[in-house]
């Protein structure tokens, strides 16, 4: 899969995220480092004057500036044989799998999705209400919160190209399962941590689980996403990715729901809930290891190299029916050398079979 070009896409975006908490640094310390209402609208008002900058650039792409139909080029001659087999692989991966009558384009994509869909609802409860837990139960400095956010996308970062590598050897779906349930062990126990005061090792504690959960929820991003889009035929790629739209909105609309919980039943008790809704979002995604390659269970599909070897070895029927009239030809000419009635043999000046030769059999132009 293209997983190593997803990681670094991700890594990038992740590294580029650094820059708005590293500006609140500078701008909170600048300005007294206290939680006040004057202080956090400059740096709301700030930031947004910033986000300017994307959007103009934005409206500089252009359609008629795009590949069009470059990117998808249409073969005008006929396949070699390796070219047929990277067909025939993408035919497998939408054949019935192993586990019934399903495919595994619409197992995998139906299994991501849905896992995606309760993930994103869970991380919506909890993620935007992080800072306010640090800030009212852990009681730290809006300079201290900030380089909390700071330092997330870089620790994600990070995780996100060690899970590439592990993902090559142990599989991207189990590389995927394996993270996101550290997440929802790591969220259970910030549920259960006590909370002390800013200097002490119960407040480090938390702020260590919540660097390490988040990077543990959010570096197999890439992986999950290379396998959906290997899986997924190029012509229901939009609708896949339309659905990204529909989880970001439930990503936000659950963040009401989270604010509510927050209000009435405290921060511990919302990651408590939000831990097993995404364990309950972890769950979908098991059957997928049943229909990627690099899962447990491949009979769905043919592994690349293994089952085809034999027709890899066979020759285009062309070939086979020339190399056929070759040999009739030369035994009909050895029939010939050998009759007592001729007194000089036939094709004494031939080729031997396997040179630079002319075919024997070979046809006229028409």
């Amino acid at each position: 899969g293209n997983s190593k070009l997803y990681t670094v896409k991700y890594v990038i975006q992740q590294m580029a995220s650094c820059s708005g908490p590293l500006l609140s640094i500078i701008m909170f310390r600048a300005l007294g480092d206290e939680w006040k209402t004057g202080e956090c609208r400059i740096v709301v008002l700030v930031g947004l004057s910033i986000f300017i900058v994307p959007l103009t650039i934005l409206c500089s792409f252009r359609d008629e500036d795009s590949l069009g139909q470059e990117s998808h080029p249409i073969r005008q001659s006929t396949p070699c044989p390796e070219e047929r087999e990277e067909e025939e692989d993408d035919v497998e991966k939408h054949a019935p799998g192993c586990c019934g009558a399903i495919s595994p384009s619409v197992a995998v994509a139906t299994a991501i999705t849905t896992s995606d869909l309760f993930g994103a609802l869970a991380s919506g409860m909890t993620i935007k209400f992080f800072p306010l837990f640090f800030m009212q139960e852990c009681l730290l400095q809006p300079v201290f919160v900030s380089a909390i956010s700071a330092v997330n996308p870089v620790s994600v970062s990070t995780f996100a190209v060690v899970a590439d590598r592990i993902g090559r050897r142990l599989g991207r779906i189990q590389t995927a399962l394996a993270t996101r349930l550290l997440d929802v062990v790591l969220l259970f126990a910030m549920a259960y941590l006590p909370v002390g005061q800013p200097i002490s090792w119960e407040t480090a504690a938390l702020v260590g689980i919540s660097i390490l959960r988040s990077s543990c929820a959010n570096c197999a991003r890439p992986l999950v996403r290379s396998v959906l889009m290997d899986h997924v035929p190029p012509r229901h790629r939009g609708k896949v990715n339309a659905l990204e739209s529909v989880r970001t909105f439930s990503w936000s609309g659950s963040a009401a729901l989270g604010g509510y919980l927050v209000e009435h039943y405290g921060f511990q008790n919302t990651f408590m809930l939000t831990a097993v809704l995404k364990a309950a979002g972890w769950l979908p995604l098991v059957p997928a290891l049943f229909y990627v390659t690099d899962g447990v269970c491949t009979c769905g599909t043919t592994r690349p190299g293994k089952q085809r070897q034999p027709q890899k070895q066979q020759r285009p029927d062309a070939l086979q029916a020339a190399e056929h009239g070759r040999s009739e030809a030369l035994n009909g000419h050895e029939a010939l050398n050998g009759h007592p009635g001729l007194k000089q043999p036939l094709l004494r000046d031939q080729h031997e079979p396997g040179e630079d030769s002319p075919d024997l059999a070979g046809s006229q132009p028409r």
